[in-house]
C-alpha cells in the first residue's frame, strides 16, 4: 500500500471516497484477462458441459475499476458449524475476491444471553470466541480476515447504525475480510445487543446513501450481493417441499410470508430474514440480489457446483423456478431473491364493457409494440395484429416497465368451447436471461394461483426447450397439430 494511502486509512474521520485507494487490490485493466481465464477454468471444473454453448453475455459484467464491489455475508448459528466448514466458507470468499467481490461477514449466535438488551459476560465472551473462530477459518483458507469491534452503534431510538464505517472499509481496502459481532455501543459507549439482520440493513443504508457530506458512496462502493448462510438452507416452500428457487419480492413477498406462518416446524426465523432482505434490496439498484443457502453447500469442494460462485457468474437461479414441479425436478437448498418487478395482470374480465387491447386504459400500446418487436427482432404489422386479436383477449400480463409481457387470446376449440391460447410471450432483449423476468411472467400466467393454472395452449417447434414447461405432475394431455410435424400444440 502506498504511503499516502496508509495515511488516509489511519485517519478515521476521512470520507470513504478518499479512503478507498484500491488500485492495488481491486481487479483493474491489468487483471481483466487473468480474471476471465480464471472464470472459464472455474466453469470447466464445476459445470463444463452446461456452459459449452454459452456466450460471453452469460458472464457477470466486468468489474469497474473505480468501484469496490461488496457482498454482505450473514452466517446463522455459527456455534453449530465445524471448523472445516468455516474454512470451506473462507475458500469460497477467497474465490469471490478473485472475481472482484469483497466480503463483509456478520453472524448470529443461537444461544442464551443475546436476547436481553445488554449482553451478559458469558454471551460476550462467546461472541468474541466465535468471531475469532470465523477469522481463523478464513485465514486457514489462505484469505485474510480480522474481527472488527466498535463500528456499530445504537441511537436513542434503538436504531442500529454504522457510526465508524472506516473501521470496516480500511481492512477491505487492504483485501482483508471484516468480521462483525452483533453488538453495538450506545451514546455513552455501553455495549448493547443488536441483531445481524439490523446490521445488514444498517450497512446497506450506509453504502447506498450519502454519508458524512461526501459524494454518494455508490460512486465508490457497489453492494452487489447479500448472502445468508443458514444450516436449514433457502426460503422454504410448502409447494415444492424444499426451498424456493427464485423469489420476486415485489410480487411474492406477502404470499411467501403467509406461507411461512404455516410452516411452524421450521426452526429458522425465515420471516425476519425475508423482511430484512426485502428492506435491503428495495433501496439497492435492481442489479443487486440476495442468496440464501447452506454453509455446507458453500464450503463443499470436489466438483460440486458452488451456489455463490455460480450466482455471481450468471446472476441466475440453479434452474428455472417456473418449471412445473415433478419428481424429476431436483430439489434445491438455495434461494435467489431480487427486489424484482411489479406485475400488471389484466384478466379476461378487464376486457369486458368494450375494453380492447388497442384502447385499454392500463395498456401503453406503443410500449407494448416496442417490446414485442424488440423481443422477436422483427417489425410487427400492428394493424393486422389488432384486427386479429383486439376483441378476443383472454388476458394480458405486463412485467415491470414493459420488460416482459404475455398476451393470451380466446380461441375456438371443439364444439365451440373457448380455449386460452398464448399468442405472444415477449421479453426485452436487455432482460433476456437476467432478472427472472420470463419466469415471473410465466409463473403469474399458469402456476399456483395464476390466470390459467389448469389449461393453456401454445405452439412451438418440437425441439423448442420451452416444451419442458409442460407439467408432468398434473393431469394433462398433448396433441400434435395436423398442419406440420414441426409444430406442437400443448394443453394442460
Amino acid at each position: 500500500m502506498k504511503e499516502g494511502a496508509d495515511k488516509v486509512i489511519n485517519d478515521e474521520q476521512m470520507p470513504a471516497k478518499k479512503l478507498l485507494r484500491t488500485e492495488d487490490n481491486v481487479p483493474g485493466h491489468i487483471f481483466k484477462a487473468r480474471n476471465r481465464a480464471y472464470i472459464k477454468n472455474l466453469l470447466r471444473q464445476t459445470r463444463s458441459r452446461a456452459f459449452d454453448h454459452f456466450s460471453e453475455e452469460c458472464f457477470a459484467p466486468e468489474i469497474m475499476e473505480e468501484q469496490l464491489h461488496i457482498a454482505l455475508v450473514k452466517i446463522n448459528q455459527v456455534e453449530t458449524l465445524h471448523d472445516d466448514v468455516l474454512e470451506g466458507i473462507g475458500r469460497t470468499l477467497k474465490q469471490l475476491r478473485k472475481l472482484g467481490l469483497l466480503a463483509v461477514v456478520v453472524f448470529d449466535l443461537d444461544i442464551e444471553g443475546g436476547q436481553s438488551q445488554i449482553p451478559n459476560r458469558t454471551y460476550s465472551m462467546k461472541l468474541i470466541e466465535e468471531a475469532d473462530r470465523i477469522v481463523v477459518g478464513i485465514e486457514r483458507s489462505g484469505a485474510k480476515a480480522r474481527r472488527v469491534d466498535g463500528s456499530v452503534s445504537i441511537d436513542d431510538a434503538g436504531e442500529t447504525q454504522i457510526s465508524l464505517p472506516n473501521l470496516i472499509f480500511a481492512p477491505l481496502s487492504r483485501g482483508t475480510i471484516p468480521v462483525l459481532c452483533n453488538t453495538a455501543y450506545d451514546s455513552i459507549q455501553k455495549s448493547k445487543c443488536t441483531t445481524s439482520n439490523a446490521i445488514l440493513l444498517a450497512l446497506t443504508n450506509m453504502i447506498s446513501k450519502t454519508d458524512g457530506g461526501s459524494a454518494k458512496s455508490t460512486n465508490v462502493i457497489s453492494l452487489d450481493r447479500i448472502i445468508v448462510l443458514d444450516p436449514s438452507g433457502g426460503i422454504p416452500s410448502s409447494e415444492r417441499k424444499g426451498a424456493h428457487v427464485f423469489v420476486n419480492l415485489e410480487q411474492e413477498y406477502d404470499t411467501i410470508q403467509a406461507d411461512l406462518k404455516e410452516l411452524l416446524s421450521v426452526g429458522t426465523d425465515y420471516q425476519s430474514i425475508l423482511q430484512t432482505l426485502r428492506d435491503c434490496l428495495r433501496i439497492l439498484p435492481p442489479t443487486s440480489s440476495a442468496v440464501v443457502t447452506t454453509p455446507l453447500s458453500v464450503s463443499s469442494a470436489g466438483g460440486q457446483r458452488n451456489p455463490l460462485i455460480y450466482n455471481l457468474l450468471t446472476d441466475k437461479p440453479a434452474f428455472s423456478p417456473s418449471l412445473p414441479i415433478s419428481p424429476s425436478l431436483p430439489r434445491t437448498t438455495t434461494t435467489l431473491l431480487k427486489h424484482g418487478i411489479p406485475l400488471t395482470i389484466l384478466p379476461s374480465s378487464s376486457f369486458d364493457g368494450g375494453n380492447r387491447l388497442s384502447k385499454h386504459p392500463q395498456i401503453n400500446l406503443p410500449k407494448l409494440v416496442t417490446l414485442i418487436e424488440d423481443s422477436f427482432g422483427k417489425k410487427l404489422d400492428v394493424d393486422h395484429y389488432l384486427r386479429r386479436v383486439d376483441n378476443r383477449m383472454a388476458g394480458v400480463i405486463i412485467g415491470g416497465d414493459y420488460d416482459g409481457a404475455a398476451l393470451i387470446t380466446w380461441e375456438e376449440g371443439l364444439n365451440g368451447r373457448k380455449v386460452p391460447y398464448l399468442d405472444k410471450f415477449a421479453v426485452a432483449r436487455k432482460s433476456q436471461g437476467l432478472g427472472g423476468v420470463a419466469d415471473v411472467v410465466f409463473k403469474a400466467m399458469i402456476l399456483g394461483e395464476g390466470m390459467f393454472p389448469s389449461e393453456l395452449l401454445w405452439r412451438s417447434r418440437k425441439d423448442n426447450p420451452v416444451n419442458k414447461w409442460v407439467s408432468r405432475g398434473i393431469k394433462h394431455h398433448c396433441c400434435f397439430a395436423m398442419y406440420t410435424d414441426k409444430l406442437l400444440f400443448l394443453v394442460f
